[in-house]
């Protein structure tokens, strides 16, 4: 993914008798998020509940955690964070097609029961076409839902960050996978990951960040 430069330049002050020179200042300017997504800000987006947890991480978060309440939290700060972007106008989110399907089920699959297995495998490419019965599963709810893409996060894995002291906590990050999929074409159009900040648990902290890196792939708060 692309990201940007930053060239800091300093302007030479006059010296002062008896003054040494100052340093020019070596603060490091932020890096800019990459809106991988800004292009679609305006597109009709299906967006699934979060799929799964990968478990047998080394910190033993997955162990310490329920998966289902896990993802389902993840979906509403998701759901949150493009809210409050306005992107719920444009976008259908988790909340929306799991509302849609309860009040009528017989009309369509159950977003938080994809078989969506396929998009975790490493080796999956873009314009790669996704597999039955994935493809009929996503043709169907973009279909309910306006829509012709539909972003999966597929898989939620957490990875170790650096060490600890003894006795403390190790810290981590939980890293979210999301593949983009033309529901139409069953193609695979884009893959991504954003990472959580640093924690020492998998913390509602961790759901929230997570969130708003999902949000910074589309636009800025």
């Amino acid at each position: 993914m692309p990201c940007l430069a930053v060239v800091v330049s300093a302007l030479a002050a006059p010296l002062l008798a008896c003054r040494a020179p100052t340093p020019p200042s070596t603060t490091a300017t932020p890096a800019e998020p990459v809106r991988s997504l800004a292009a679609l800000k305006a597109v009709p987006i299906v967006v699934t509940p979060a799929h799964t947890v990968r478990g047998g991480d080394v910190m033993g978060w997955s162990s310490r955690l329920v998966s289902r309440e896990f993802l389902r939290g993840l979906d509403a700060e998701i759901a949150y964070v493009l809210r409050e972007r306005g992107m719920d106008s444009v976008w259908r989110l988790p909340e929306r097609l799991m509302a849609d399907y309860r009040r009528n089920p017989t009309l369509g699959v159950n977003p938080q029961q994809l078989s969506a297995d396929q998009l975790r495998n490493p080796a999956l490419k873009v314009a790669q076409r996704v597999m039955e019965p994935l493809a009929t599963q996503l043709r169907a709810l973009a279909a309910l839902h306006d829509g012709r893409l539909v972003l999966v996060p597929v898989e939620v894995r957490f990875e170790p960050e650096g060490t600890a002291p003894a006795g403390q906590p190790a810290p981590g990050r939980a890293v979210l996978r999301l593949v983009l999929v033309d529901a139409r074409s069953t193609e695979v159009r884009w893959i991504g990951e954003v990472k959580s900040d640093v924690a020492t648990s998998p913390s509602k902290a961790v759901e929230a960040t997570l969130g708003l890196r999902v949000g910074d792939l589309v636009t800025a708060p």
